[in-house]
């Protein structure tokens, strides 16, 4: 419900290229209803008017073939720094699952704000395969832009933002410091293990992709437990593909990545195959000998219109022998 109420703000401060992400949080907050976890902190409570705020930002499930790929912030006030540290926040990678829980717990009843973006498995593939396709760090870049475009939207006043990286840490940086000036940005490698306020992001990203997961999954054909982690090589995962796999339909379009090249080569084995008319020897030549006829034909046409239009000016003589006239010369 709060990512739909702050899509016009969204929309007004994302700016070009932002719309995309302004959808992404429409679409997030009818994925939230599904997951039971709230995708957006309590402003009336995290945000307090003229202190400058310090944001992280980091994601969840860029890898895998399966599930939502989730982009999250965590922000506090400046002099708030220390206390993530103290409170035990790092890389969600290294955590386990309760652990994971408990913090974002503790970020709630200590009332810290966060704020996800729930990019949903369809989605990406729509966006990865269309004629004008957007790579995966494209659609990174927009929602982590897109994150910090709604926090200002709220009225925080953010002094610093930590990113994780995707791609040259530099040409990112530059990006964003071109976006939103006056912020000072840092964008690094494994900037969810260096810096407190990216780890408490990446624990609100891999909660909300966990939870939205085994969510979905549970609507899922199959066993909802037999998924697994939705990672490539995770071999649960890639036997619950190949069980669901429909020759026609594929995949469930709510769960599975369909520009995923795990996806594409199982479909290669396991769907109805599909024939192209130039895909038959045969066929492709004599569409080729139509083609090429269909151009002499068109050159014979010109070369005539230029013969007759040589011609002095009077009636053809088809339609002098049939006694035709044009109805406009009788008028």
């Amino acid at each position: 419900e709060a990512a739909g109420q702050e899509a016009a703000g969204l929309e007004a401060a994302a700016g070009p290229g932002g719309l995309a992400v302004v959808a992404a949080a429409r679409r997030a907050a009818e994925a939230g209803r599904g997951i039971g976890v709230p995708l957006a902190s309590d402003d009336g409570e995290c945000v307090e008017e003229g202190k400058a705020y310090v944001l992280g930002i980091d994601e969840a499930g860029r890898g895998p073939v399966l599930g939502p790929m989730v982009y999250a912030c965590c922000y506090v006030p400046l002099e708030r720094k220390e206390e993530l540290r103290t409170a035990g926040f790092m890389d969600s990678k290294v955590l386990k699952e309760e652990t994971r829980e408990r913090l974002f717990g503790l970020m709630q009843a200590r009332r810290m704000g966060f704020l996800a973006d729930v990019l949903a498995p369809s989605g990406l593939s729509e966006q990865m395969l269309a004629v004008r396709r957007a790579s995966l760090n494209v659609l990174s870049h927009a929602s982590a832009a897109g994150l910090v475009a709604a926090v200002l939207a709220k009225g925080v006043r953010l002094a610093e933002v930590y990113v994780d990286t995707v791609g040259p840490p530099a040409d990112y940086q530059r990006k964003l410091e071109a976006r939103f000036p006056g912020v000072a940005f840092t964008v690094a490698k494994k900037a969810d293990a260096l810096y407190p306020v990216v780890s408490a992001a990446s624990v609100v990203a891999k909660v909300v992709r966990d939870r939205a997961l085994a969510a979905w999954a549970a609507a899922a054909p199959g066993r909802a437990a037999a998924v697994g982690s939705g990672y490539p090589g995770d071999e649960r995962t890639k036997a619950w593909l190949a069980a669901v796999a429909d020759p026609v339909f594929g995949f469930p379009a709510s769960l599975v990545r369909f520009g995923w090249k795990t996806t594409a080569v199982l479909l290669g084995k396991r769907a109805a195959p599909v024939h192209w008319r130039h895909e038959d020897a045969e066929e492709f030549e004599r569409f080729s000998a139509a083609r090429r006829a269909t151009a002499v034909d068109a050159a014979a046409l010109k070369r005539a219109r230029r013969r007759l239009a040589d011609r002095p000016h009077g009636r053809a003589a088809a339609a002098a022998d049939r006694g035709l006239y044009s109805v406009r010369n009788q008028l």
